[in-house]
Order: C-alpha cells, then sequence, then structure tokens
C-alpha cells in the first residue's frame, strides 16, 4: 500500500512541475499610450505583466518620450523593467494628477526616466520589497498641487544605484 502511495505522490509532484508558472517578457517596441492588446505599449505591457501569474520582466526597446493620457496602470505583480537607458526612453506624466509609475509589488527597474509628473515620479503605495531601482531618473516630478515627492516609497525596503532625483519636491 504504501508503494502505491509514493507513487501518487510522485505523480502529484511532477503534475504540479508541468503547471508551474513560468515568467513571461512583454517588449515595449513604441512610446504611444496604447491600451490595446500586443500594441507594443507600455500600458500594453503592465496590463500583460499584472495578468500573468509570477515575476515577469518587461523590456523596452523604443526611444523618445511616453507621453501620458492617464495614469498607467499599477504594478500588482512582481515585474522588472528594463529600459534603453535613463536618456533613451522617458515617460512624461503631464495629466492632472497622473504619477510615472504606481506600484505595490516588488520592482526592479532600470534604464528609463519619469519626468513632468505632477504627482508622485514614483508612487510605491505600501511597503514593496524589494524595490531594486538602477539607472533611472526622476526629473520635474511631485510638482503639481498637495503633497507630490520625486519618490514616495513609504516603507520599502530595497535598493537604488546611479539614481538621479532632479528638479523634483
Amino acid at each position: 500500500m504504501s508503494r502505491w502511495l509514493f507513487v501518487g505522490i510522485l505523480a502529484a509532484l511532477l503534475w504540479r512541475e508541468t503547471l508551474s508558472v513560468q515568467a513571461a517578457t512583454f517588449t515595449v517596441t513604441n512610446t504611444s499610450d496604447c491600451a490595446a492588446l500586443n500594441c507594443g505599449s507600455l500600458r500594453d505591457a503592465l496590463n500583460q505583466a499584472n495578468a500573468a501569474p509570477g515575476p515577469d520582466t518587461i523590456r523596452i526597446t523604443a526611444t523618445g518620450t511616453l507621453v501620458l493620457g492617464s495614469n498607467l496602470p499599477t504594478i500588482t505583480d512582481s515585474v522588472t523593467i528594463t529600459g534603453p537607458g535613463m536618456t533613451n526612453f522617458s515617460i512624461a506624466a503631464a495629466c492632472p494628477g497622473c504619477s510615472g509609475l504606481e506600484v505595490t509589488a516588488p520592482l526592479t527597474a532600470s534604464g528609463f526616466s519619469i519626468s513632468t509628473a505632477l504627482a508622485h515620479g514614483l508612487n510605491v503605495l505600501g511597503g514593496v520589497t524589494p524595490l531594486v531601482l538602477q539607472d533611472i531618473g526622476i526629473f520635474g516630478a511631485g510638482v503639481g498641487a498637495g503633497l507630490n515627492y520625486g519618490v514616495n516609497a513609504g516603507t520599502s525596503n530595497g535598493s537604488l544605484t546611479n539614481v538621479t532625483i532632479a528638479n523634483s519636491t
């Protein structure tokens, strides 16, 4: 009897492994603010990463400035965002009340900048661990009415490497 129990447990474990969550990679190929599925925008990539279970990667290959018409989707699932460089891709969040990025899940981000955010440049809602930022620029953020900041990280833990915050409150 114990032999069949062992075989049953082994089969269940192997079946579970075939259902394990695979990390997905979503690529940003343009600076449009499109929300349609597979349109290649950052908004689309964030929507897909939030919908896919487990940690994902968003790879930004586009260069230029993304001008937001409204807040991007809040990052609600662990994600790594890798851009082409702090001076090569920028998120301009100049719409009323817009933050550059809002985060409620672990975030590792590098290689882009956030500019002209009337609200927070980076708004971390609650304690996010880890919050890892490298080669990120936040310029002219938090300049709208009220208590807004370039980075509002609350009780998050992580690391900042080569992060520039300028002309921000």
